[in-house]
C-alpha cells in the first residue's frame, strides 16, 4: 500500500511540475512581442527615453507586451528604418525624418530647432498627434503620440565663439544641412560621421566640430578641443510609431495601455529633456578648459542666420498646406516661451 501512496505523490508531484512548466510556456507564448528597431546606440541620451516608454508599457500590460529593442542598428540600418516600419520587418521605432525627406516632406521640420528650446519638441508632437498621423497613415504606420527629444547642439573648437568673425577661416564638422549653418555662420561646413569627429579633431582635419551635447559627453570631446560653447537650442525630436497592421492587431485593452503611456511620455520627456540639458552643461563646463553660454540677445543673433533653411524650401516646394503646418509648429513654439515667461506649465494637448 506505501509503494501505491508513494507513486501516487511522485506522479502527483511530477504532474503539477509539468504542468506548471506547460502552463508557463503557453503564458510565454500568449505574450506579445514587438520589437523596436533603433539607429540611436545604447549610450545615446534617447535611449533612456524609449526605455521609460518600455518599462511603463511591460508595467501597464502586467508583462503581457515584451518590447525588444535593438539600438545601433543592429536589426536594420538607419536610413531603411521607416520603410522597414511601414514592411513589417520590424514592429516599431523612434525616428528622425531627417533621414527620409523625401517620404515625410512636412515632418523634416523637425529640424527647424532655432524657433523653440529644450524639451517644446515634445509639447510640438503631442499637439499635432493627430495631424503627424495622418501624415504616417498613407504609409501604412500609426504614430504612437510623442517622441524623444535630441540635446541641442553646440559648438566645440579651439576658442569660445562670442560672435561670427570668431568662426571666420575654420573648418567644422557638421552634419548635413548643418553645413549649411555653419557656412552662414562664417566658417566651413564639413560632413564627418559622429564616431570620427575625435580623430578629426586630433589630426586637426577640422578645427571645430557641431554636434550635440551628448555626443561631447559620449566621445569625451575635452581630451581634443579645449572649449565649447552653448546655445538655447531646442533639440530635434523623434517620432514614436508602429506599423499599423501590427497596431491593429493588438488588442483593445492593450491598445489602451498603449494610449495611456503614450499621453504620459511628452510631459515626462519635456522635463527629463530640461533636466538632462542643465545637469549636462555643469558637468560640460568641468571638463572644457573653457565654456560660455551665449546670452539670450546673441543666441537671437546666431539663431536668426540658421532659422528657415528646412521650412521655407518645404513651404516653396509645397505650397499652403505645408505653410500652414508650419504655422502651427511656430505657434505652439511662441505658446511655450510664453508660458516659461509667466512661469506656467505648456499646454501638451
Amino acid at each position: 500500500m506505501k509503494k501505491f501512496v508513494c507513486l501516487f505523490i511522485a506522479l502527483l508531484f511530477f504532474g503539477v511540475v509539468l504542468g506548471g512548466t506547460v502552463i508557463e510556456a503557453a503564458a510565454a507564448d500568449k505574450k506579445i512581442k514587438i520589437s523596436w528597431g533603433e539607429y540611436a546606440g545604447p549610450v545615446d541620451d534617447r535611449y533612456i527615453q524609449y526605455n521609460h516608454f518600455i518599462k511603463r508599457i511591460h508595467e501597464e500590460t502586467d508583462g503581457q507586451v515584451a518590447i525588444k529593442m535593438y539600438p545601433g542598428e543592429q536589426l536594420v540600418k538607419s536610413k531603411q528604418i521607416y520603410t522597414s516600419v511601414i514592411k513589417g520587418t520590424v514592429d516599431m521605432s523612434a525616428i528622425s525624418t531627417a533621414y527620409f525627406a523625401g517620404k515625410l516632406p512636412l515632418l523634416v521640420y523637425q529640424l527647424e530647432t532655432g524657433y523653440w528650446e529644450v524639451g517644446d519638441s515634445a509639447v510640438i508632437l503631442s499637439r499635432l498627434r493627430k495631424d503627424i498621423d495622418e501624415i504616417f497613415k498613407k504609409d501604412g504606420v500609426k504614430f504612437l503620440g510623442w517622441g524623444g527629444v535630441l540635446p541641442p547642439l553646440c559648438l566645440v573648437g579651439p576658442k569660445v565663439f562670442k560672435t561670427f568673425e570668431d568662426m571666420k577661416g575654420l573648418k567644422f564638422r557638421s552634419p548635413g544641412i548643418a553645413a549649411k549653418v555653419i557656412n552662414a555662420w562664417g566658417g566651413t561646413g564639413v560632413p564627418i560621421p559622429n564616431p570620427e569627429i575625435y580623430m578629426a579633431l586630433q589630426r586637426g582635419v577640422v578645427d571645430g566640430a557641431y554636434a550635440t551635447l551628448a555626443a561631447w559627453v559620449t566621445y569625451h570631446m575635452w581630451e581634443v578641443a579645449p572649449a565649447i560653447t552653448f546655445n538655447k537650442c531646442g533639440g530635434a525630436p523623434t517620432f514614436a510609431i508602429m506599423n499599423r497592421k501590427k497596431w491593429e492587431s493588438l488588442p483593445e485593452d492593450v491598445k489602451k495601455a498603449f494610449e495611456k503611456v503614450s499621453k504620459e511620455m511628452p510631459p515626462w520627456v519635456y522635463f527629463y529633456s530640461r533636466n538632462f540639458i542643465a545637469k549636462t552643461e555643469k558637468f560640460l563646463q568641468t571638463k572644457f578648459k573653457q565654456s560660455y553660454k551665449l546670452t539670450p540677445e546673441e543666441h537671437e543673433v546666431w539663431m536668426e542666420k540658421m532659422r528657415g533653411y528646412i521650412w521655407m524650401s518645404t513651404v516653396k516646394k509645397h505650397g499652403e498646406p505645408a505653410k500652414e503646418f508650419w504655422g502651427k509648429w511656430v505657434n505652439i513654439a511662441k505658446e511655450c516661451a510664453k508660458a516659461r515667461e509667466t512661469g506656467d506649465l505648456p499646454r501638451f494637448y
